[in-house]
């Protein structure tokens, strides 16, 4: 749907009824539909709040919460 859709403003840009700029624009429009959902998704499984140790963090030192790149391991139980 997407490509169909870069396509008919692809031939509206051959026949000069749009300029490149605009074309750019459709296709930088299209492609952050398409992959946005997964940049953020991305994003997120990166970023992850240790409740724990940010707890401490702020009850012993009030400074802003510790921000870990990583998961933790996964507690068998």
């Amino acid at each position: 749907m997407g490509i169909d859709s870069l396509e008919i403003q692809r031939c509206r840009w051959k026949t000069g009824r749009i300029d490149l700029m605009a074309l750019g624009g459709w296709g930088l429009g299209i492609g952050l539909v398409f992959f946005a959902p997964n940049i953020v998704a991305d994003l997120k499984s990166r970023c992850y709040i240790d409740p724990v140790s940010a707890a401490d963090q702020v009850q012993n030192e009030g400074e802003p919460l510790a921000v870990s790149m990583t998961r933790p391991a996964m507690l068998s139980g």
